[in-house]
């Protein structure tokens, strides 16, 4: 099974973004990267949409879209698709996958790149390996990074 990192952040965080900036950095240390975005039902893309195009325009190895029962693909499954359950089945040919829109208890970073003031305690919730964000978060209890310090990031990750 993959490795599993959890990319959240409220809405308009641009988690997009920084996964879609992530990508390259990570394939260029010869990793097989792959993606899933989860959205609720009635809420953002649609399968194959703008998120996951970007997402293989990057250097994604694999990429998925699920939404409450559904997965990319259409094949339909009872109750949600846990994370850990998704990464197993479909994922086996990738080393490392950035998850988007799932809540299981994986390592997160939290992002935030929206410049606007963030909520601290965010960082304190367990779990969190790093944070990435448009302005600097002095005594921050985890590594915060911004979009240019991406090499960091990946080596944290690749640490962890």
């Amino acid at each position: 099974m993959p490795r599993l990192i959890l990319i959240e952040g409220e809405r308009k965080a641009d988690r997009s973004r920084l996964i879609e900036e992530l990508l390259p950095h990570l394939a260029k240390r010869g990793l097989k990267i792959g993606v899933v975005v989860h959205r609720r039902v009635g809420e953002g893309e649609e399968p194959g949409g703008r998120d996951t195009e970007r997402y293989s325009r990057a250097g994604a190895a694999q990429v998925m879209f699920t939404r409450g029962t559904e997965l990319g693909f259409s094949t339909k499954r009872g109750g949600i698709t846990p994370l850990k359950r998704v990464a197993a089945r479909y994922f086996n040919a990738v080393d490392i996958l950035l998850a988007d829109g799932y809540f299981d208890p994986v390592p997160r970073i939290e992002v935030d790149l929206s410049g606007e003031e963030r909520e601290m305690e965010k960082l304190y919730r367990p779990g969190l390996l790093a944070a990435v964000f448009k302005r600097s978060c002095p005594g921050a209890p985890v590594p915060v990074f911004s979009l240019f310090e991406l090499e960091k990031l990946v080596n944290l990750i690749l640490a962890h």
